[in-house]
């Protein structure tokens, strides 16, 4: 009934090694980042502490035009603000409530010690 077709598609680790980049070095910070990366870590098992995944997002953040990696406590606060107001409408209840938003800055914010900046 249906013709073959291509897909092209992403392998999951390809895929949130590009978001660790992202929650790491964005200019302006996205708190769907923060969330992405929690969710893959404790709903996904990905383990972002693997020294091969650490390898791939190493590479990513090294690709020229990405702002340097920002774990200040500015950046902290901007991702709180969001926290109501940017994430809450776009997740389910259950989602948003089971989002530990201080263990997920942890587990970035470790990463962004793991890739040596």
């Amino acid at each position: 009934m249906i013709q073959p077709f291509d897909v092209v598609a992403m392998d999951v680790q390809e895929v949130y090694a590009e978001k660790c980049r992202a929650a790491l070095t964005r200019r302006e910070p996205a708190i769907r980042d923060i969330f992405d990366v929690y969710y893959g870590t404790k709903q996904l098992d990905v383990d972002v502490f693997d020294p091969e995944f650490i390898t791939m997002v190493k590479m990513k953040i090294a690709v020229p035009g990405n702002s340097p990696v920002d774990t200040t406590p500015e950046r902290k606060e901007a991702l709180v603000r969001q926290l109501g107001a940017e994430l809450r409408p776009v997740l389910r209840p259950g989602d948003f409530h089971g989002f530990d938003f201080d263990e997920a800055v942890e587990i970035v914010y470790r990463l962004a010690k793991e890739v040596g900046n």
